[in-house]
């Protein structure tokens, strides 16, 4: 009886390690899916924030860009001296 006894225990020791082991890898499971939910969240807010500051230059590259290509001359009227506007 005590080999069975001593197999048992060994049997038991071999199932506690390995549960501890499988409960040790879910909780790095955990922490890396919460680690990459909150990456995924900073990259969003990221491409939100870079999306913005894009149509900004767009937009001012747009109204310079007006300004450059279509200006125009106009003349005084009391003078006939040509101003860019």
């Amino acid at each position: 009886m005590d080999g069975k006894d001593n197999n048992i225990a060994e049997v038991y020791h071999q199932l506690k390690v390995t549960k501890e082991e499988c409960d040790d890898k879910q909780l790095v499971i955990d922490t890396l899916q919460q680690s990459m939910l909150r990456h995924e969240d900073e990259s969003a807010m990221m491409a939100s924030a870079l999306s913005n500051m894009k149509q900004v230059m767009m937009d001012n590259e747009t109204g310079f860009g007006l300004e450059k290509k279509f200006g125009c001359v106009k003349l005084a009227t009391l003078r006939s001296i040509p101003c860019t506007m």
